[in-house]
């Protein structure tokens, strides 16, 4: 049977640590693919810094050079906004037979009782929970068909890096050189956003 990683996410950069969950979960649990899904609009948090269409283009280039990773286009394709629901049901139809494994970060995971239709989401995908947080690493899953994917934590945000990009700090080795070129080439995250 196919198993699918499903990693939604803004990606407002794409980074290591987001390629390095990736990794983890589709050798922790035996994942034939992971597709990454940007949002188009985030539904728990502001707007992105970068527009969508320059968040996908990164993603590939990001996950360019790993054959288990692909990108998908469904939410930006979607109007907004994106519910984590209706990637997974469309995902559900797509691979009918497959076991679905949604990844997101553990603190994402602990307020999922806040997410659109939870309790159906569960019952279509489990949830993979990476560490984000110290308290993460050792933290027992809170809900069946929650599973958390043991690795180190990775001090490493996209807000900390649009930061150190915005006051002209070097954000190499964060995130693949591809990743780097873009920004730099299209002038990404150059104003400092007020809110970081």
């Amino acid at each position: 049977m196919q198993r699918i990683g499903i990693y939604g996410g803004t990606f407002d950069p794409p980074h290591m640590a987001h390629l390095r969950i990736a990794e983890e979960a589709r050798e922790q649990f035996d994942l034939d693919c992971v597709f990454f899904v940007p949002n188009r609009q985030p539904v728990h948090r502001g707007s992105a810094a970068a527009d969508a269409e320059d968040r996908y283009a990164m993603l590939i280039l990001a996950t360019a050079d790993n054959p288990a990773f692909r990108v998908s286009r469904d939410e930006i394709d979607r109007p907004a906004p994106s519910y984590s629901i209706d990637t997974v049901s469309l995902f559900r139809q797509r691979y009918p037979n497959a076991e679905l494994y949604f990844i997101a970060g553990a603190d994402e995971v602990a307020m999922l009782h806040t997410w659109k239709d939870a309790d159906r989401l569960l019952s279509l995908c489990r949830f993979l929970a990476a560490p984000r947080r110290l308290e993460d690493v050792s933290v027992a899953p809170p809900r069946p068909g929650i599973l958390p994917i043991q690795m180190d934590l990775l001090p490493m945000s996209s807000t900390e890096i649009r930061r150190r990009i915005a006051l002209g700090r070097s954000v190499r080795y964060q995130m693949p050189d591809a990743v780097l070129r873009y920004i730099m080439s299209r002038g990404l995250y150059r104003i400092l956003e007020e809110s970081a």
